[in-house]
């Protein structure tokens, strides 16, 4: 049977305990009592000992394993200190992979502003031949374009403001358009309907019906031609145009440009 530490501790106290006793009762024979009276304090700072011991003894497992499980738990923080660090490797990695790609777009992006810029222009140089509702209408469109194009990041909204321009002018060359415009003639200036067809052609019949005028653009602006013998059909026309009469063939005044003029 096992025996534990205690026991053996116990046991080697009484036996000498023993022995004192026996030197004792061997030495003083008449002075025996004294000597046990002896032997029991001695036991009792013993027990006081062993007591001490034993308590120190719990305080150390109980100690060991605090230590333990703080061990457990600071591995813990480092093998997830580790797997972050690794995270954040990675994330730093693609960071410098996203920079790479955005710097290589910048310099694709670069490439285009000699076009650009030269759409713009070449949109911009057609701004006074424009029919004025039209131009209007491009006008916030053109004020963007006339500030130089020098960012590649500005390539995006230059492109969608040149494809915007260019699909207003395609409608508007595809229809029929009725506007209201001031045009001056004998320096009198007279607010006229106007009806362009497309973005070469267009004819203007004054609000008191007294002037009519036939328009086609050029370099510098559109140039109108006035004959009150072209009240009439042009009339019947705007009245077509905006829903007031039914679809008929109209005679308009048409001028061929010479070879060369603008």
């Amino acid at each position: 049977m096992a025996v534990s530490l205690f026991s053996v501790i116990m046991i080697a106290n009484c036996l000498i305990t023993l022995f004192v006793i026996l030197f004792c009762a061997i030495c003083h024979g008449a002075d025996a009592e004294a000597c046990v009276r002896l032997c029991e304090e001695l036991n009792r700072i013993r027990q006081g000992e062993l007591d001490a011991r034993q308590q120190w003894n719990e305080q150390r497992l109980a100690i060991e394993g605090e230590l333990a499980a703080a061990k457990a738990s600071l591995a813990d923080s480092l093998v997830s200190f580790a797997e972050t660090e690794k995270k954040l490797a990675t994330s730093h990695e693609r960071l410098r992979e996203t920079e790479a790609e955005i710097a290589r777009l910048k310099g694709n992006l670069q490439a285009f502003l000699p076009p650009i810029c030269k759409l713009e222009k070449a949109l911009l140089s057609r701004r006074p031949a424009l029919p004025e509702p039209l131009s209007k209408k491009l006008a916030p469109l053109f004020t963007r374009m006339e500030t130089p194009c020098i960012l590649p990041e500005q390539v995006p909204d230059r492109l969608a403001d040149i494809i915007a321009a260019y699909t207003e002018l395609s409608n508007f060359a595809a229809t029929v358009t009725v506007s209201t415009v001031l045009l001056s003639e004998d320096d009198t200036v007279r607010e006229y309907d106007a009806l362009y067809l497309g973005l070469t052609v267009a004819y203007a019949l004054s609000r008191d019906g007294s002037s009519a005028a036939f328009g086609e653009p050029l370099e510098k602006g559109w140039d109108w031609k006035f004959d009150p013998a072209w009240r009439k059909p042009i009339a019947k026309a705007l009245a077509i145009a905006e829903g007031k009469n039914s679809a008929e063939l109209v005679s308009l005044p048409l001028r061929i440009r010479e070879e060369g003029t603008k």
